[in-house]
């Protein structure tokens, strides 16, 4: 008997599963000529931020959570550099990196609070303490 943690993520293989899918469709349709490339070069971010609002929405640890607050974030600002959105660009955007993994961070420690951390018990921080 197999204890809860050890259940397979059903709900991230039906995801991989998905993207899979849609990134196929994306390549055939332009392959086809059915859709323009230069779309695709514009939206990409968009999975970044589905991912992460998978991740907040799927969340039972406070780690998931905050790696899902931290992808929405990346992906926000992928999106902002790649429309160059009020003339941000790459070059000029970067430190945003840094506001989303610190952000992600806040948002895992806030989450603790309602959720168990998903540290695996055993490891080398727990036998430090």
């Amino acid at each position: 008997m197999r204890e809860d943690g050890d259940r397979p993520d059903r709900a991230g293989a039906v995801l991989w599963g998905l993207a899979l899918v849609v990134l196929g469709v994306v390549f055939l349709l332009e392959q086809q000529h059915i859709l323009r490339w230069s779309v695709w070069m514009v939206w990409w971010p968009g999975v970044v931020v589905a991912i992460g609002l998978h991740q907040v929405f799927t969340a039972r640890t406070a780690r998931r959570f905050g790696e899902g607050v931290q992808n929405i974030l990346m992906g926000a600002w992928f999106f902002i550099a790649t429309t160059a959105w009020m003339g941000i660009t790459w070059f000029r955007s970067w430190p945003l990196a840094f506001v989303a993994i610190g952000m992600g961070m806040v948002a895992r420690a806030i989450a603790a609070g309602w959720l168990p951390s998903g540290e695996k018990e055993g490891t080398v921080r727990d036998a430090a303490q």
